[in-house]
């Protein structure tokens, strides 16, 4: 569904070429507020401009695709794109800041590449933002001061997981195919730089994952695996998780979550396995 809509969504967002050279600050301190706060200065205050302006574009873009977690300071959805502003120098996210940059008056110029491209960008963000939502993220060194931190991590395994340069298709557990194939051809060839490749699967079972299921799982349009089985995961499973149509197989075994799962995996004969507590009306 996020696919079927992104035409309209980006509107005159085009495609132009990154020549910027500045050097991020390497040290991120934000207010924490306990609360609420849409003052993105006040979040970035001791960031310099170009970590600023990215993030402002960036958390426009976001929530153009439905996305409202980013208000308030440590949300793990908030903390994921200041990490993504202030360290991220990866293709997806020079490519989507080219994409918000052009000119209106270059409109003509928009080609199939802007929508594989702004998916590429929402897979990146919305598994970084899993990263977040599963580790230690933030140290608290005052009642009114927060220092973001790379995440502390307790998975099992978590190799080339955030790093700032790298195709997710090379992070432990993520598979990916090329967008313009069958699925078969380019599988997880994560080197071929004229073919964007979309998430298929996700399996990172036995990983000793604790923390929640952030629904920014629902941005992995070209799922068909996602194995989060044998971890410490709790909470609630997202409510809206629609835009995983493609989805085939779901296992969420061996957890401490709650809720329901989507009717959509039912109709679509999804293989599904869950504990007995989640309510589910075709497992």
């Amino acid at each position: 569904l996020l696919c079927c809509g992104v035409g309209l969504a980006i509107g005159s967002i085009i495609w132009k070429q990154r020549q910027s050279s500045k050097k991020r600050n390497t040290d991120t301190t934000f207010n924490h507020h306990g609360g609420d706060d849409d003052d993105t200065s006040a979040i970035l205050q001791d960031n310099n401009e170009q970590t600023q302006e990215r993030y402002k574009q960036l958390s426009s873009l976001i929530e153009t695709y439905g996305m409202t977690s980013l208000h308030g300071n440590t949300t793990h959805q908030n903390l994921a794109l200041l990490w993504i502003s202030q360290y991220d120098d990866s293709i997806a996210v020079a490519d989507v800041l080219q994409l918000i940059e052009k000119d209106n008056e270059d409109e003509e110029e928009e080609d199939s590449n802007h929508h594989d491209q702004i998916q590429s960008f929402l897979e990146r963000y919305a598994l970084i933002v899993f990263y977040f939502s599963t580790n230690r993220v933030i140290t608290q060194t005052s009642a009114t001061t927060a220092v973001l931190t790379q995440p502390q991590t307790k998975w099992t395994h978590n190799e080339n997981w955030m790093a700032t340069f790298d195709s997710i298709c090379t992070w432990y557990g993520v598979t990916c195919k090329n967008l313009d194939n069958d699925g078969n051809d380019g599988h997880n060839n994560v080197f071929q730089q004229d073919s964007v490749k979309v998430v298929t699967s996700l399996d990172l079972s036995l990983n000793n994952l604790e923390g929640t299921m952030p629904s920014e799982i629902n941005l992995l349009t070209h799922l068909s695996i996602l194995n989060l089985s044998n971890n410490a995961l709790e909470g609630r499973i997202p409510v809206d998780l629609s835009g995983l149509g493609l989805l085939e197989t779901l296992n969420l075994e061996g957890n401490n979550l709650n809720g329901s799962i989507p009717d959509i995996f039912c109709d679509n004969g999804a293989s599904i396995l869950v504990d007995v507590d989640i309510e589910c009306n075709c497992c």
